[in-house]
Formats: structure tokens, C-alpha cells, sequence
């Protein structure tokens, strides 16, 4: 709190049953192990809800010893989520079906499906096939939602005022599992892209940002609690940071988090790993950058509002995703995106998005906003450019300027920085510390990353490629360069050559230093 860090607090994630938790139908799904995971299960089963409740209270209020207050009273704590990736619409509806070996739990399923389809006039024998579009989505939202609408009501009866969330979208799930997350103040989204993110051509295939943008829903908050590459190490993930956090502003997102900073104490060293990129030499030099350019609003939001209006029958019908909607893909890539969800009659509680003013509204989602040969996109602002079909991606903005992908041997002439490296595949990022433009700016961060991979066996140190090559800043006259090692702690100051009101910096691949300051 007292460097501005707020919280997201998860009040449930992997916390498996226990024998000595009381709950009903423990034994069916422990499943011969000693514990239980209680995905799904939580849904139909009223003794794993009283359960996450009875946590829940005890959780939230917790007197921080440090701070003396209640975490429900704690201001430092932006937001919490009732449970975290544990849907019934797309993922864990089908652990309920009577084939899964869990018959009282199954028993209750069926009965709530059966009740369902007799109250709305659906087919019994459709509205249980949860893993089929159709009938079965409408009751998988509504079952999802009484829940969720249960734990809310809980929380905010205990104390809590911070923003909640009740789960994530995630893991390719289909916008028509978006309703039931309505019932939260905040629609929250996870996605994991994997190697050549830069690369995909939004004609053909869906990149990370397109699955995070379709989650947004029209009148609601968006937050992004988890965003990677997947598997570790991808080579080019220096390149994210900075295309999540500038996709992010020109999106209007309301928060992004990346995951995972780390999975262990901190006061050792750790293993190299997905989930731990405070020793990751890739990651750390760019999400300071990445950092910076959210939280200051380097990138303009879009001026073009691109919303999807599908029909109940297209949202529940037709599996509807940023995989196969080249409509959602084009829109992402051209305009903030927003989805306008409609009215449905078995949902009553659902309510019809209102379209903002001047939005360009669709409903194919087979529409392309590209032109058919397209090989990259800029943004309507100019701020953002990407090429898939060189793997490039830079951002051109007054306090940040910056390229990344396969960079090397081109020539990258940006507002106030020139690039010319010979690293094949790099990031290199410029921006201003003091809020000045950067030609204006007497404090300049350079950030500057490429592959890192740790030594065989996954295991401690990473061998770190150096980026080689030229960079020329425009800036006031009188700056020097220090450098700064991932340890920390800047060197003693260099001088720089300075013609024309250009620096012109010699990045040598010598010592690692993630990051230059000009000051």
C-alpha cells in the first residue's frame, strides 16, 4: 500500500475439501484421494456453499497485524473474487453429468436441469448436454448465477465493499458464457497466448488479446487477473509485456495483471518457471515498461467503439468465440470492442446491453473488418502498429516509444527514437519518467530485452542474449547514461554523443543491463 500496490484478493482457488470440512457426498467426490477439488461441485451442493462461506466471513475479517485493519474494511484491497476459474458453462458443468460417477451430486443436477426446462418451455432431453450449445448454456448461466448471486449477497452482508467479481472467463470459453458473469461488478477474463502472439494473423487465428477483448461486456467493468505464454520459456515473451499493457489502453481495460509475479518466497533464489517472473531476466526488464505505460495512459484509448449484437439464439446456439469469429478478431485489431448481450426469456435476470452513441454495431460474426491480403494494422490513433507478417509490434506515442519481435535488422524510425539492432529478435522500449513528451523529457527509461533461457534441466541461470545494435533519442541537450543491472543500482554516469538534438546510444551486448536512464 505504501508504493500505491493494491490487492486483488481471491477468496477461493485451490483449497481442496477436507474429511473435517462436513461436507455432503464427500466420499463420491474424493474420488479414492484423501481431499476433494469442489469445481462444479460448489453449484448443486448447499453444504461446500455454506462452507465457502464460513471461509469467507473468517477470511475478510482477518485483522492485518501490520495495518490493524479488517481486510473488508482494507482499502488496499481493489477487488475480490469469489472463486476463481470455476464455471459451470464452459468448463466444469460436465463434472455434474450422470456418467461422472458422482450420483447425489448428479441426482440434484438433474432435477434443477428438469425444473428448468418444465419452468421455460426447453427440451429435457437437450437442456442437460452441457457439452453442447444450445438449451443446456441458458441453464448453465442461470444455475451458475444462483450461486454466485448467493456468495455475493453473503459477502456484502459480512462488510465487504471493494468490487467483486464472482469468476473468470477462461481457457477458450465461448461469449455465451459471459451472462451469469454479469451478476458481478466487474467481468473478469484470463488468457494464455504461447509462441508467435505477434505473429497471428487475426484473419486466420485468435492471439491472447483477441480472446481478453471479446470478454468485454457492454456497461461493465473489464479486469484481467491472469495473462502469460505458455509453454515455458517462449523466446519471445520480453515481447508481451508491452503488448498486453498498450493492447490494454487502447482496449479502455480497466486493470491488468500478470501471472504470476511469483509462486515462492522471495527471499531465495527460485526455480525458472512460468509462474515466477521475478527471477525471469525476459520479463523483468519489460514489465516496468509495461508498467509504466498502463498506469500513466501512454496509449490512447480508441476514438471507434466496435459492438457485437448477437441474438439469444446466435449467443446460445452457435458457440461463439474469438477462435471462430473473424468478426471479433478484425474488430479488436481496429477498435475497442465491447459485446451488447440481449434479451433472453429464460434468463429474466439478464439485462439487454445498451449500445453506446455512435458505436459501429454487427451481428455477423463471420464479418471481416480487414481487407482479405491484409499483413498488419494501425491503429485509428497511429499510436499502435502491428505486422504479422513480420512479427513486429511498436507503439509511437509522446512518453513511450518502443518496437519488439523480430526487430533486428531493420530500420524502425519512430517519433523520437530511431532503432537499428542487430538482435534478431528483441525489445527495445524508450519513455519518459517525468510526464514530459520525450523529446522534452530530462529523464528518459530505456528498456531492452531478448531470450532468455535457464540452463538445462530447467534449473538456475539464465543464459540472456544481448541485444546489440543503435539507438538514437531525441531529447533536451546535457543528459547522461547510466546504466542499471537487474540487481539494481545505477553506475557511475557516462557521456553520450549528442548531434542534431539526438543521442546516439551504442547498445554493445557487454555486461546485462536491462535498463539505461538518460538524466
Amino acid at each position: 500500500e505504501d508504493e500505491g500496490i493494491y490487492v486483488w484478493l481471491d477468496l477461493h482457488v485451490g483449497r481442496r475439501l477436507k474429511a473435517g470440512d462436513r461436507i455432503d457426498g464427500f466420499d463420491e467426490i474424493r474420488k479414492d484421494e484423501p481431499t476433494a477439488g469442489l469445481h462444479g461441485y460448489s453449484y448443486v451442493n448447499a453444504s461446500i456453499q455454506r462452507a465457502m462461506m464460513r471461509f469467507s466471513e473468517d477470511y475478510v475479517s482477518h485483522v492485518n497485524a501490520y495495518t490493524g485493519r479488517r481486510y473488508k474494511d482494507d482499502p488496499g484491497i481493489v477487488a475480490m473474487m469469489v472463486t476463481n476459474e470455476n464455471d459451470l458453462t464452459q468448463h466444469f458443468g460436465n463434472a455434474l453429468l450422470p456418467d461422472k460417477g458422482v450420483p447425489a451430486h448428479s441426482a440434484t443436477f438433474m432435477k434443477l436441469a428438469d425444473a428448468f426446462a418444465a419452468t421455460w418451455g426447453l427440451p429435457k432431453g437437450r437442456i442437460w448436454r452441457t457439452w453442447e450449445p444450445g438449451p443446456s448454456k441458458l441453464f448453465l448461466n442461470d444455475l451458475e448465477r444462483r450461486f454466485q448471486v448467493a456468495m455475493i449477497r453473503h459477502l456484502r452482508s459480512v462488510g465487504v465493499r471493494a468490487p467483486i467479481a464472482t469468476t473468470s472467463t477462461w481457457g477458450n470459453s465461448p461469449i455465451s458464457s459471459l451472462p451469469a458473469l454479469t451478476v458481478g461488478d466487474v467481468i473478469d477474463v484470463h488468457a494464455y497466448g504461447g509462441s508467435g502472439e505477434l505473429a497471428k494473423d487475426p484473419l486466420l487465428s485468435a492471439n491472447m488479446i483477441h480472446w481478453l477483448a471479446a470478454a468485454r461486456v457492454v456497461g461493465k467493468p473489464l479486469t484481467v487477473t491472469e495473462w502469460n505464454v505458455e509453454r515455458f520459456p517462449v523466446l519471445g515473451r520480453h515481447a508481451i509485456p508491452l503488448f498486453v499493457a498498450a493492447s490494454g489502453r487502447f482496449q479502455g481495460w480497466d486493470a491488468v495483471m500478470q501471472y504470476a509475479y511469483a509462486q515462492v518466497g522471495m527471499d531465495a533464489a527460485g526455480p525458472p518457471s512460468n509462474w515466477h517472473a521475478y527471477n525471469d531476466p525476459a520479463l523483468l526488464a519489460t514489465l516496468p515498461a509495461a508498467a509504466l505505460l498502463f498506469r500513466r495512459g501512454h496509449v490512447r484509448e480508441s476514438a471507434i467503439q466496435y459492438v457485437f449484437a448477437p441474438s439469444a439464439d446466435q449467443l446460445f446456439q452457435q458457440g461463439i468465440s474469438a477462435g471462430n469469429s473473424r468478426a471479433l478478431r478484425t474488430a479488436a485489431e481496429k477498435g475497442k470492442l465491447a459485446i451488447a448481450l440481449p434479451e433472453v426469456r429464460a434468463l429474466p435476470w439478464l439485462e439487454k446491453g445498451e449500445v453506446p452513441t455512435g458505436a459501429r454495431v454487427f451481428s455477423d460474426p463471420a464479418q471481416s473488418f480487414l481487407d482479405a491480403d491484409a499483413a498488419g494494422i494501425s491503429s485509428d490513433r497511429g499510436e499502435l502498429k502491428r505486422n504479422w507478417r513480420d512479427r513486429v509490434f511498436m507503439i509511437d506515442t509522446a512518453r513511450t516509444q518502443a518496437a519488439m519481435g523480430r526487430i533486428g535488422s531493420r530500420a524502425i524510425r519512430l517519433a523520437d527514437a530511431e532503432i537499428a539492432i542487430e538482435t534478431d529478435n528483441a525489445t527495445v522500449a524508450v519513455q519518459s519518467l517525468d510526464e514530459q513528451p520525450i523529446r522534452r523529457s530530462r529523464k528518459i527509461l530505456v528498456s531492452v530485452a531478448a531470450r532468455a533461457v535457464p540452463a538445462a534441466g530447467n534449473r538456475l541461470p539464465f543464459a540472456v542474449e544481448p541485444v546489440q545494435g543503435r539507438l538514437r533519442i531525441s531529447a533536451p541537450p546535457g543528459l547522461k547514461l547510466y546504466k542499471i543491472p537487474l540487481s539494481g543500482g545505477a553506475g557511475r554516469p557516462t557521456g553520450v554523443p549528442y548531434a542534431d538534438g539526438r543521442y546516439d546510444i551504442v547498445l554493445d551486448g557487454g555486461a546485462p543491463a536491462p535498463w539505461l536512464l538518460l538524466k
